[in-house]
């Protein structure tokens, strides 16, 4: 079987990681793949090097749908032109299209709602009768800033080009089916968790030990891209209320891709509060997200407004890592007290009650941690997220027949 997949994306995460897991399974080794990604897209770099089979293929595009510009004048004009650049970018997928066939087409939405180059392949490949197109959603919608009527009616057109839609979690398909105008009783649908590899490499490297150096301390760490909506300010400023002598127990690392702007704004704030001896910004790290993981004595998720699914959160247990998280989106359906700490967004009192609680009862977040093992291994493992997917592929491709 063939599968093409859309993929526009610009910096590593879950969907890089998504899709690592997903084409290393063994049910997909007689498959053929050609993955469509954007020149900017800096993940398939990482990816190309974790895949383990030689049936992946490249196809590289140039954007006309999110193009960044520094001049201000040069976003407006871009801002502008959106609704024409997106129907350009339908013709240039049906140039780049036309020489393959595929039996599926598969397009991965990290989010949905605005206009984005997997949709505008979804709608070339219709004008090119492809048999079966798929649309992944992975995240929440997301609201554009105008043209909200145009989108809406392409979303009417979404529906009657694919025939099927996916979606991380049952949080992102209420989302999107609250938002958008996707969903019709035709159209079928389907849940299909993100998968934790079974057998990760979980072999530590020199790097990950020199930057995790000192076994005295606890090590505190949020693995995500640093941004606002990620909650890494709430830590610092819940951080600042513990008592001095939980404070030098602790190192918190801030591990993620992060902006410049918003980088000299962490560290100003840390000087200011007099914590920089206690937080490590590290960037993105080239190496396997276990073995990070494995390195951590708690992993934190403090995203502010919706989470599609909260895949780190998952390798953490795998890893056997506590977790602390807040309440939003796909986290709840697999977190819960039973196997890691849950607690509102926005919180700062009940954050810093948290990381008391944690301090002085180390042995019973790790057992919960533990707990949260079991879960994962049976539930929530790559080898049944593949299995899953290649089930509804053959259920979608019957379809049709």
């Amino acid at each position: 079987m063939k599968i093409g997949i859309l993929w526009e994306n610009f910096e590593p995460g879950g969907v890089t990681t998504h899709l690592e897991n997903l084409l290393n399974d063994k049910v997909f080794k007689s498959y053929e793949f050609v993955i469509f990604t954007n020149r900017t897209n800096k993940a398939t770099l990482i990816l190309k090097k974790k895949l383990k089979e030689k049936n992946v293929k490249f196809h590289y595009y140039n954007s006309l749908n999110v193009i960044f510009f520094k001049n201000i004048i040069l976003k407006f004009i871009f801002f502008i032109l959106r609704p024409f650049l997106f129907f350009m970018s339908i013709i240039q997928f049906f140039f780049i299209l036309k020489n393959y066939r595929f039996d599926i087409l598969l397009a991965e939405c990290g989010g949905y709602g605005d206009f984005r180059s997997e949709v505008s392949g979804i709608l070339a490949s219709n004008f090119l009768k492809f048999p079966t197109k798929l649309l992944l959603i992975h995240h929440s919608f997301t609201k554009p800033y105008i043209w909200n009527f145009l989108l809406r009616m392409i979303d009417y057109l979404i529906n009657k080009s694919i025939n099927g839609l996916i979606f991380v979690s049952k949080a992102t398909k209420k989302n999107i089916k609250l938002n958008t105008n996707l969903f019709s009783p035709k159209l079928k649908t389907k849940i299909i968790y993100n998968g934790v590899k079974n057998n990760p490499d979980d072999k530590s490297l020199t790097k990950i030990n020199k930057l995790f150096k000192n076994s005295k301390t606890l090590k505190i760490g949020i693995l995500s891209r640093v941004e606002k909506n990620k909650g890494h300010e709430d830590l610092i400023n819940a951080f600042n209320e513990l008592p001095c002598k939980i404070k030098k127990k602790i190192k918190v690392y801030f591990i993620g891709n992060c902006s410049k702007e918003y980088l000299i704004e962490l560290k100003q704030k840390l000087n200011n509060l007099n914590l920089r001896k206690y937080f490590v910004i590290t960037g993105y790290i080239h190496e396997d997200s276990f073995k990070i993981l494995k390195k951590l004595d708690l992993l934190i998720s403090l995203t502010k407004d919706f989470e599609g699914f909260g895949l780190s959160l998952a390798e953490a247990l795998s890893a056997k890592t506590p977790v602390l998280a807040t309440k939003v989106g796909g986290v709840m359906e697999f977190l819960n007290n039973k196997n890691s700490k849950l607690i509102k967004p926005n919180n700062k009192n009940e954050l810093k009650l948290a990381l008391l609680n944690f301090v002085k009862n180390k042995s019973a977040w790790k057992q919960r941690s533990k707990v949260g093992k079991t879960l994962i291994d049976k539930s929530f493992s790559s080898k049944k997220m593949a299995k899953n997917y290649k089930n509804f592929f053959n259920f979608i491709s019957n379809q049709k027949t």
